[in-house]
């Protein structure tokens, strides 16, 4: 059982408070005794620490409780969580792994009644109190096998919201079936009890396999923030056949970049290819990872350096382009006696687009060391020439 009464008692809160930036290892050892195990209030500050930047809702609320061990890599982020709660509406949603409670706490937003549904006894005492404490009472914790309570929900369900979780945690590229809830085994069942099912997966998940495993694919919503994906977003609709669109989604310091295409767009075109022109593109990992490559191009008319490159240039600056634009500064061999004649400073970002060194050998090459303003793109031009392309950062008027 989680201590929640005790975790709420002054002298514990006021602990917490002092402590909060404090090293939680060296904390353990001069913890004074709580009546408690010491690892719950050693996991409530450890838990404010690893929510600060990615639920902060969570870490500036008093009386939140955190697991013992709380995953912050799989658990969604305030960011996702208030987008994924922006694409459906209706009256009930059923969250069928509900975790710490981050998705159904923002779908709640969007819907009159949401089901937690969580395996974990502690971890549905601590979502349930946690809905509590933030003031969402239209949320009812359900703890037990998702299939089963599925099934006992007493009203009509307006959206099935699922994170299947992989068996095997050591697995770094996984499928859909080596997960838990099995959606591939369970979509059918799923469908008889809501027209919609919106699932989230990891980036590493392939979205071409999926898409042959999954009926009714609508929409595909890639989602990354601040230049990093975070999560695959796939809305399936009952009796759904057609092509499904693909929505490219990047929260940049929470300004959204947004891009749609489909694959008969995206194979009906060519990217044109071009030397290197005033401006460079980089699009964004949303973009990268959908694989829009011929798309972004006809519709931002722009040229491609190389077929496989995925770096974009233009005599003009092209407005709201999804991703980083650059000016390109000087273009050089890949060596380091033209590296240290263009940057004497000795210093710059580096980025590899289609080129056969990492980003690490070509710094122990050319002796550059990681920061300052200059981009460099080592890349490779449609005359399958190797060079460096030396950028600022464009800043628009």
């Amino acid at each position: 059982m989680v201590p929640i009464k005790e975790l709420q008692s002054k002298e514990i809160q006021e602990f917490i408070l002092k402590n909060r930036k404090s090293a939680v290892s060296e904390l353990m050892l001069k913890m004074p005794s709580f009546g408690i195990d010491k690892k719950w209030v050693a996991a409530q500050i450890e838990g404010v620490q690893k929510a600060l930047l990615k639920l902060p809702k969570w870490a500036e609320t008093e009386h939140i409780i955190f697991p013992i061990r709380l995953s912050m890599e799989q658990c969604s982020s305030e960011r996702t969580g208030i987008f994924k709660s922006s694409l459906l509406k209706g009256n009930c949603a059923v969250d069928l792994t509900g975790g710490f409670g981050v998705d159904a706490y923002y779908l709640a937003h969007s819907f009159n009644h949401v089901f937690y549904i969580e395996q974990q006894e502690e971890l549905a005492q601590i979502a349930a109190h946690n809905f509590s404490t933030l003031n969402q009472e239209n949320i009812t914790v359900l703890v037990g096998n998702s299939d089963v309570l599925l099934k006992s929900i007493p009203e009509p369900i307006d959206v099935i919201y699922l994170d299947p979780a992989r068996r095997k945690e050591t697995q770094k590229v996984f499928k859909l079936s080596d997960c838990e809830p099995n959606v591939i085994e369970n979509q059918d069942f799923y469908f008889r009890l809501s027209n919609t099912i919106l699932i989230k997966t990891s980036p590493m998940l392939d979205i071409s396999e999926a898409m042959r495993q999954l009926k009714g694919v609508k929409k595909i919503y890639i989602v990354s923030v601040d230049n990093e994906c975070k999560e695959v977003l796939y809305q399936l609709e009952k009796n759904f056949s057609s092509e499904p669109d693909f929505y490219c989604i990047h929260d940049y310091k929470k300004s959204i970049q947004s891009f749609s295409f489909n694959q008969s767009l995206e194979n009906s075109f060519k990217a044109p290819l071009s030397n290197p022109l005033k401006f460079i593109y980089e699009p964004n990992p949303s973009v990268l990872k959908a694989g829009g490559f011929n798309a972004i191009a006809n519709t931002y008319k722009v040229f491609k350096l190389h077929a496989s490159s995925h770096l974009y240039s233009s005599d003009v600056y092209i407005k709201d382009f999804p991703g980083r634009v650059f000016i390109l500064t000087n273009q050089i061999g890949y060596s380091k006696k033209e590296v240290q004649a263009h940057i004497p400073e000795g210093k710059a970002n580096i980025q590899v687009r289609n080129f056969p060194d990492s980003v690490e050998n070509i710094r122990k090459k050319t002796g550059l060391k990681d920061g300052g303003n200059i981009f460099i793109f080592a890349t490779t031009l449609q005359d399958s020439s190797k060079t460096l392309l030396i950028c600022e950062k464009y800043v628009s008027a």
